[in-house]
């Protein structure tokens, strides 16, 4: 079992959500994603229909200017949600002065993580994936997809985080 008891600090709390966003909001990533799929078919198709001679394209290409029209407007929401979101924690970390630590407990059948306001047990097989990113360790549930636990290597020293590493990857392997 490894233990980590890691205290707040706002700086690398801003980070590590700024790593989550896309977990946070994958629903709207996933609609821009879809809409992006359909402009691009709607393109393609009126080539194919261009090219077979028919007048018909000019439909195809029009309907794929509105649907670029419109994953414009779903990614500029997003750009402002995501902003939103950070400039709202920033307010928040900056009007109230926050002394919490985080307990890490990576145990044989599950992940403990608890601090003043929150404690979970998450059993491994309950976790979708991990992943290292800017040296940090996103662990990402399967049902809670929103839910992300972050772990950073600036957080614990780089041998403990190494440790960190190899046990998850021994538990979700």
């Amino acid at each position: 079992m490894l233990k980590y008891k890691i205290p707040f600090d706002k700086s690398i709390y801003i980070e590590q959500t700024i790593l989550t966003l896309p977990y946070v909001y994958f629903k709207e990533q996933k609609k821009i994603k879809e809409s992006a799929i359909l402009a691009i078919s709607f393109f393609l198709l009126g080539l194919v229909i261009l090219l077979g001679g028919s007048d018909l394209s000019t439909l195809f290409f029009c309907i794929a200017i509105f649907v670029v029209f419109d994953l414009y407007v779903k990614h500029e929401n997003f750009k402002t949600l995501k902003d939103a979101h950070i400039r709202n924690l920033k307010i928040l970390l900056n009007e109230n002065d926050i002394v919490s630590f985080g307990i890490f407990e990576f145990r044989d059948d599950c992940l403990r993580f608890s601090n003043d306001f929150y404690c979970t047990w998450i059993k491994w097989e309950d976790f979708k994936k991990y992943k290292v990113t800017k040296s940090n360790l996103l662990l990402i549930q399967k049902k809670n997809r929103e839910d992300v636990l972050v772990i950073g290597k600036s957080e614990v020293n780089n041998t403990e985080f190494q440790k960190i590493l190899s046990f998850v990857e021994k538990k979700m392997d």
